[in-house]
């Protein structure tokens, strides 16, 4: 009997020790578009700088094989402030995007301008998105993007955030209104909204529909709701 419960042991170790060793399952790439979001702060003196960087980076973007929208926008209240908004077929179109000559002169010219680290966010649609992505956008349009971080678990802030989609869609003005979260952490999204005059987005925050929203998701929310208000760069 002690002889077996010490062979018994011995297997024990040995099955524990190579699951340790093992490495983890690859964790496949959500299917369906890719898109990034890239917060980038810079010093006021390096607005025009930094301005002039992002469109000789968009324009070459939008040439890329896969690639379905490039947007450079500088946020409204805070100029110093930029966002690249890119959408892609797939991870792959995304990956290989990365290694582009303009990616990378953009990632070496704005090295010396940043206050702080680029931060890029990979995200997929929690909704399907009506229309193409790359949908033109008009002359004077205001961008909105809102980070919206709701305590797990991860369909608690969905169950809010995709009624709201559909009330706002409606909204006067409203051009794009979509809903992105993060494949690694779910209970994290982001909102993308696009509309055709900052009046309508004034609007559009006043309506019942948005304040009640808010009100709900304020119950449930894990961080500052972030909304920053940009422009495209022409």
């Amino acid at each position: 009997m002690k002889h077996t419960l010490l062979f018994l042991n011995a297997l024990l170790m040995v099955s524990f020790a190579v699951r340790a060793q093992s490495p983890a399952p690859a964790v496949s790439p959500p299917a369906g578009p890719a898109h990034v979001v890239t917060y980038i702060e810079v010093a006021p003196a390096a607005q025009s700088t930094v301005a002039g960087l992002l469109r000789r980076y968009r324009d070459p973007t939008r040439k890329e094989p896969g690639n379905v929208r490039a947007l450079a926008l500088q946020r409204i209240d805070r100029r110093g402030h930029f966002a690249l908004l890119e959408t892609w077929t797939d991870q792959a179109a995304a990956d290989a995007h990365k290694k582009a000559a303009h990616t990378v002169m953009l990632r070496d010219a704005l090295a010396p301008q940043l206050l702080a680290p680029a931060d890029e966010r990979t995200l997929k649609e929690s909704a399907p998105i009506p229309g193409p992505a790359g949908v033109e956008i008009p002359k004077g349009a205001v961008v909105v993007i809102t980070h919206a971080d709701a305590i797990p678990p991860p369909n608690r802030g969905t169950d809010l955030l995709l009624p709201l989609v559909d009330a706002s869609r409606r909204d006067h003005g409203n051009i794009r209104f979509e809903i992105l979260q993060q494949p690694a952490r779910l209970n994290h999204a982001t909102v993308l909204e696009v509309w055709r005059t900052a009046r309508d987005a004034e609007a559009h925050a006043a309506a019942p529909h948005t304040k009640s929203f808010r009100g709900k998701f304020q119950e449930v929310t894990g961080s500052l709701y972030d909304e920053r208000l940009y422009v495209v760069l022409e």
